[in-house]
């Protein structure tokens, strides 16, 4: 339900899910990956450095759970990357 509605651009009731669901389930990377994205949208949108620094947090999570994950390890190297500038 949550990527339904992000991909809807409903992020408040997405991200309501799923914290709600990282709540219940804490190892679940598709929703710590989720979540972060949220979290890098809205920051970048409003140049807001804690959540930027939380989606961060949150794909730090997804890729301690599922290290292979691609799309996790480029959205962490777009944060190492923005650091070295």
């Amino acid at each position: 339900e949550a990527r339904h509605l992000f991909t809807r651009g409903n992020y408040g009731r997405a991200e309501s899910l799923l914290k709600e669901a990282i709540t219940l389930f804490p190892f679940m990377p598709e929703a710590n990956l989720l979540l972060g994205k949220i979290f890098l949208i809205r920051g970048a949108a409003n140049r807001d450095l804690t959540l930027m620094d939380n989606a961060r947090l949150m794909f730090e999570m997804a890729k301690a759970m599922d290290p292979e994950n691609r799309e996790i390890s480029t959205l962490l190297e777009l944060f190492r990357a923005r650091r070295i500038e």
